[in-house]
């Protein structure tokens, strides 16, 4: 399963980007992460790794699923970034991909100037959730407000950085 959305943010793509590098923001503007708990990385990881718990609610039925993420590219002059599942266990998982990118907005794009905020989530096992492909889609689009609010927290002082 793959869900892509994109979403406009009134901030500087370095700011979004700041953000979208840190799994432990995620929780805070992206609703499926309950989640984010830094963890030492692993000798075989690319970067800093995550112990990520994801939600899924629809109507009644909710499912959680805890993993453990890696980021695995942090490109700032791309303004890309990609959270990969990576377990050290032992086993074989199913793949998470979490992918983000932030780039400038087109002066003219909806009469703003800002930054274009794209969300990438990919799941390559089985789905017993129906409908969890249309979830994940409004939960995205909805992350670029959110977003944006952070970072209007931020600035105001009421978060920490």
């Amino acid at each position: 399963m793959d869900v892509e959305t994109s979403a406009l943010v009134r901030a500087p793509a370095p700011d979004v980007l700041g953000v979208l590098q840190d799994l432990a923001t995620y929780p805070e503007w992206l609703s499926i992460v309950a989640s984010a708990v830094p963890e030492p990385p692993g000798a075989q990881d690319e970067g800093p790794a995550w112990l990520m718990e994801l939600v899924a609610r629809i109507g009644p039925i909710s499912r959680r699923k805890r993993v453990r993420m890696v980021r695995t590219l942090n490109d700032w002059d791309t303004g890309e970034v990609r959270f990969e599942r990576r377990e050290d266990d032992g086993r074989d998982h199913s793949a998470w991909i979490l992918a983000g990118r932030a780039a400038p907005a087109e002066p003219a794009e909806e009469g703003q100037v800002g930054t274009r905020l794209i969300v990438h989530i990919h799941y390559g096992g089985s789905t017993r959730l129906p409908g969890i492909d249309i979830l994940l889609r409004q939960e995205a689009r909805r992350a670029g407000e959110r977003l944006e609010a952070l970072l209007r927290r931020r600035d105001q002082g009421i978060l920490g950085t």
